[in-house]
């Protein structure tokens, strides 16, 4: 979102540097009018790394995405409706057979519409259109693919990506360097997931925006899923870091940028079969994330 520099808007900024200055809380809090239309635009690397003994490889992607939100219904109690829908999807990867794999999988994403309810603390109560959007899928691949992305990319994933994306903020009042936590479940597909607790913390106004910074410490607590891999397969997975800056823009009531990276550290047992002794399979992921959000569809 562009910022004018002009006297109003100065006058507007300076209360909210001095309350971070002073100490006095702020409510930081979204916004959302019946009608009105906004576009996030996500830019993501994911960087793999895969090592069995004296083997090693690395699946790079680069993905863009741009997804539109329009609010649908905003009730008296402060639930809100939103139909969202993925415009577009662009990726770059390494050419490996498993980098591939992943960019086609993104690509599938494009042109999913989805209706998504939230309750006043911006989490999800209602997620509706995931299981079109596989119908849809379904008369252009094969089963067996329309599966597979059930699996991969599950309904539960976009119930949790939307619900961390609105509902990061504490709901309550807050002052300089006042800190809270959100549970987190990151999915690692098909080992298992991930369950870990985000501290952000409240670092003041930063040129008319809010600030807030992520730094989790935990390792969070890893659960295998059953039946997605090899009999006899064994994993486990650790958060190795997560960091970042969130910008809120408290006047208009909407995120306006953030920067998120996330690393995991794993390995995955893999048992003996006929054609092979048993082997240990270490992988290491880091996500690097970028959102922008505007008024205005952003350029292709």
């Amino acid at each position: 979102m562009s910022r004018f520099i002009s006297c109003l808007l100065v006058g507007l900024v300076l209360p909210a540097v001095t309350f971070a200055q002073t100490g006095k809380a702020v409510f930081l809090d979204w916004q959302f009018k019946e009608g009105e239309k906004f576009w996030v635009d996500t830019q993501t690397r994911v960087e793999q790394g895969q090592k069995v003994g004296n083997l090693q490889g690395a699946n790079i992607v680069v993905m863009r995405t741009i997804t539109s939100y329009v609010v649908k219904k905003v009730t008296e109690s402060n639930y809100v409706e939103l139909e969202a829908k993925i415009e577009s999807t662009r990726y770059e990867n390494n050419q490996t057979q498993d980098s591939q794999k992943m960019s086609t999988l993104f690509a599938m994403l494009q042109g999913a519409t989805l209706k998504i309810t939230m309750n006043p603390e911006r989490q999800v109560q209602k997620l509706e259109g995931y299981a079109d959007w596989l119908v849809k899928l379904g008369a252009q691949i094969p089963a067996s693919e329309v599966d597979r992305l059930r699996v991969l990319v599950p309904e539960a994933d976009i119930r949790n990506a939307a619900s961390e994306g609105f509902g990061f903020l504490p709901g309550k009042e807050v002052t300089l360097n006042e800190q809270w936590k959100k549970k987190c479940e990151l999915n690692l597909a098909p080992a298992g997931l991930l369950n870990y607790n985000v501290s952000y913390k409240y670092v003041g106004n930063d040129k008319g925006k809010e600030k807030i910074v992520i730094d989790c410490k935990e390792n969070g607590k890893f659960t295998m899923s059953p039946g997605m891999s090899a009999p006899g397969t064994q994993s486990e997975f650790t958060l190795e870091s997560r960091i970042g800056t969130i910008w809120f823009n408290n006047q208009t009531g909407k995120l306006d940028h953030a920067e998120h990276t996330y690393q995991t550290l794993g390995q995955i047992l893999m048992p003996a079969t006929p054609q092979s002794a048993a082997a240990v399979l270490r992988v290491s992921n880091k996500i690097q994330v970028k959102q922008t959000l505007t008024m205005k569809p952003p350029a292709k």
